[in-house]
């Protein structure tokens, strides 16, 4: 599912399209599934706003290091717990899959390449203080989720302003099934099937 330069919309449009190809299974329930995000269509620029609310359109990135077939994880001092690198679309960037490599970069020091849609997940961000100053109330995020491979693990380098700090961990470990869930983890291991590149086991 090439991403690039697709908008919102039309992500959200193919994702439904395809959904019989991905591992959450037919595109009559990812359509219920999704349907607070595809009774707004057609997504614009407002929903790429974070003020934008009962809820905007966020990008996170699901990063697997092919040598060692392990999944990098971020600890969100915010929300208390780990999850995979992401945030909120910039100004910037010049698509979806542009704003999940560059929070990767930013929140992890890792650089990605080229990605694919594998998820689309909305979820529900508690009331509280922003990262950077100010009050947020509760709301929802509809999240582009994509998957990178990489070649190895490399360098981390956490930003503090958002991330505890930052972490590989097994694909089929307590952490990844705790922090990404069942559906997530079906998807990226679907999506590794896609590409049809092995992954390598830990030394």
């Amino acid at each position: 599912m090439p991403s690039t330069t697709l908008s919102a919309d039309a992500l959200l449009a193919e994702f439904l399209a395809c959904s019989a190809h991905l591992a959450l299974g037919n595109a009559t329930s990812d359509a219920e599934r999704l349907a607070p995000l595809v009774r707004q269509r057609p997504l614009g620029e407002a929903h790429l706003q974070r003020t934008t609310l009962p809820g905007h359109i966020t990008a996170s990135g699901f990063v697997v290091a092919q040598r060692t077939g392990r999944v990098l994880l971020i600890a969100h001092k915010r929300l208390g717990r780990l999850l995979q690198p992401g945030g909120h679309v910039e100004a910037g960037d010049a698509s979806l899959l542009a704003a999940a490599s560059r929070e990767v970069r930013e929140e992890t020091g890792v650089v990605v390449g080229d990605g694919q849609l594998i998820d689309i997940d909305i979820h529900t961000i508690p009331a509280g203080q922003r990262s950077l100053g100010g009050h947020e109330p509760e709301h929802d995020h509809y999240d582009f989720r994509f998957l990178f491979v990489v070649p190895d693990e490399g360098t981390l380098t956490p930003q503090d302003a958002e991330v505890h700090g930052c972490r590989w961990v097994a694909l089929d470990s307590g952490d990844a099934l705790a922090a990404l869930g069942e559906r997530s983890i079906r998807n990226v291991r679907a999506g590794l099937a896609r590409l049809g590149q092995p992954l390598g086991t830990i030394d």
